[in-house]
């Protein structure tokens, strides 16, 4: 497969100009055209405060041996320890760092948590954090977000950080999340999207979210790939089966860093490799969608509450904490989790289950919080609590009236 080529966006809208009407019908102008629109946050991301916040939570947590905790070497030889504060300041620089070194390179892989590869930890640490909240709260990105799906009562879904080191990712993953058959021309009840704190990038096809486009797709592919169910989520191509050329007329788009990528759920999009010269991606999933049930509020309440993780995804796929090659490969688990945990964690979490074929094989139990860090949920506004599924719009209604009188 040849490599994915680089572009760049055409615009790159300003939050700042999102109170102004004719800028937002801009926006939804260019979302309705593409399937995405990239506005920049400017001050709304401390670039260094949130590296800083998410290396200490993420890798500072992790229940591993002194051997395996995250080590970095700075630019005059020290040494630096993810669980030293005096060290932050100076992990963070390196982090920053495009080329990162081969020592520093090889450190961050063996400190990794896991779902290294894809770069985005499933870890209870991974999904609550403050600069995730603080930004599926803002008013000005709730803004954008009801202008796009052209609804005010809108839901923010718990989503996981992300931490891509170079030279991962998965190869032509070209997909779309939800089946491109079952796409109706009304059916605008979800916004995917992520925020990048460093440079990211972003693979898609423009404009294929259309129904112009997945009209032509349906009746081209269908025959190709028979038998595949219809409704199932991540709908995968073959680039061996590509009448389109979808794999080549995919792009690999960069996105400054501080800046957030909003997308139609019927945008065929994918994954690119992290080239060795490129810096880490770091950054955060947050998306919107137009309804959840209550069952669905309910366990909203649970997760923020507890601060666990989600059994599912917005897609509907299920969450896996390790990855899912790691339960039908044992000796994965034994060299990428358990040989890196601590003696007190394999005493805690290390058992055994036993396969279909009745053969008893190592197993590793999910970790959550720690006693000296433990989980404190995050104060939302009365905005923020909507956008969660804490607290009904209509309550958020009802309360504004009596303030009004």
């Amino acid at each position: 497969m040849a490599r994915i080529l680089r572009d760049v966006f055409k615009k790159v809208f300003d939050i700042n100009d999102m109170h102004n009407p004719s800028d937002l019908d801009g926006l939804k102008a260019s979302f309705e055209a593409d399937g995405i629109v990239v506005i920049d946050l400017k001050q709304k991301v401390c670039q260094r405060k949130v590296v800083g916040d998410m290396v200490q939570q993420i890798f500072g947590q992790l229940p591993y041996s002194e051997e395996y905790l995250l080590k970095l070497r700075s630019a005059d030889g020290r040494l630096l320890h993810v669980r030293d504060p005096e060290h932050r300041e100076a992990i963070t620089t390196e982090l920053l760092r495009a080329n990162l070194s081969s020592e520093n390179l090889e450190f961050l892989t063996e400190a990794a948590p896991p779902h290294r590869q894809f770069g985005a930890p499933c870890t209870p640490q991974s999904f609550h954090n403050e600069w995730s909240n603080e930004l599926r709260q803002d008013p000005d990105i709730y803004r954008v977000a009801k202008k796009l799906l052209g609804k005010k009562h809108l839901y923010s879904p718990l989503n996981r950080s992300i931490f891509k080191l170079p030279k991962q990712g998965e190869k032509a993953l070209l997909h779309w999340d939800r089946d491109p058959r079952t796409v109706k021309p009304d059916d605008d009840k979800e916004l995917q999207g992520k925020v990048c704190f460093t440079e990211g990038t972003f693979v898609c096809v423009l404009g294929s979210h259309t129904q112009e486009f997945l009209g032509e797709f349906c009746a081209l592919y269908d025959p190709l790939y028979p038998g595949r169910k219809l409704g199932l989520p991540k709908y995968g191509l073959d680039p061996n089966k590509d009448p389109m050329g979808l794999f080549q007329r995919q792009r690999a788009y960069t996105v400054p860093p501080g800046c957030l990528v909003l997308w139609a759920s019927a945008l065929l999009h994918g994954h690119a490799v992290q080239g060795r010269e490129e810096c880490i991606s770091i950054g955060c999933y947050l998306g919107f969608k137009t309804s959840i049930s209550e069952e669905e509020r309910k366990v909203c309440q649970e997760l923020y509450r507890d601060g666990a993780v989600p059994e599912f995804w917005p897609s509907r796929d299920k969450v896996h904490f390790f990855p899912l090659k790691y339960t039908n490969f044992p000796h994965l688990m034994e060299c990428m989790v358990r040989k890196k945990l601590s003696a007190e964690a394999r005493a805690e979490l290390v058992t055994t289950r036993v396969t279909k074929a009745g053969k008893q094989v190592l197993d590793i139990r999910p970790w959550g919080w720690t006693e000296e860090l433990p989980h404190k949920p995050f104060k939302f506004t009365a905005l923020g609590e909507c956008l969660t599924g804490l607290r009904q719009w209509e309550e958020e209604t009802a309360s504004k009236k009596r303030r009004l009188g």
